[in-house]
């Protein structure tokens, strides 16, 4: 049942994030001034964490009911040492934008730790992991290419 609940919601959750992922040049160019137009990669960078976010909190759900609930302690373990590791390396590699990178890239580190525990629960099913993972690919192809087909219209 784990899958067949949230087939469709992550389905469509992840292509629209993607397409957020994929557009935000577009919708700043939409939204602000050309003086904004630097934010767009902080906007890609913080939307990888939502992207992420549904399967994690899936699964989350999944490890509680199943009664692993130490695994929510364990995700914000991860969450912990990813931030005391990619926070500091990022900043100093490249500044804000790494410190934001680090911030962004925080769930798909916490997701890969909630897929070895699913599957040790003998729940993750990887295939459709990954088509929602590709559906969130698709969305962002056709951000990307509303965004090149738009944006020029905008004049940004």
């Amino acid at each position: 049942h784990f899958y067949d609940k949230r087939w469709l919601p992550s389905l469509l959750y992840t292509f629209a994030v993607g397409g957020l992922i994929g557009s935000a040049p577009l919708l700043v160019a939409i939204l602000y001034d050309p003086r904004y137009a630097g934010a767009t990669i902080y906007l890609q960078l913080l939307a990888i964490a939502p992207l992420f976010a549904l399967a994690s909190n899936a699964a989350n759900e999944a490890l509680t009911a199943t009664g692993r609930i130490s695994a929510t302690f364990q995700a914000s373990i991860v969450k912990l040492v990813w931030l005391g590791i990619a926070a500091p390396a990022g900043y100093m590699l490249w500044s804000e934008i790494g410190l934001v990178a680090a911030v962004g890239l925080m769930e798909p580190a916490v997701v890969l730790f909630k897929w070895a525990q699913l599957h040790r629960a003998g729940l993750l099913d990887i295939g459709k992991e990954a088509l929602f993972l590709v559906a969130g690919a698709g969305g962002l192809a056709l951000g990307v290419g509303g965004d090149q087909l738009l944006r020029p219209l905008l004049g940004a």
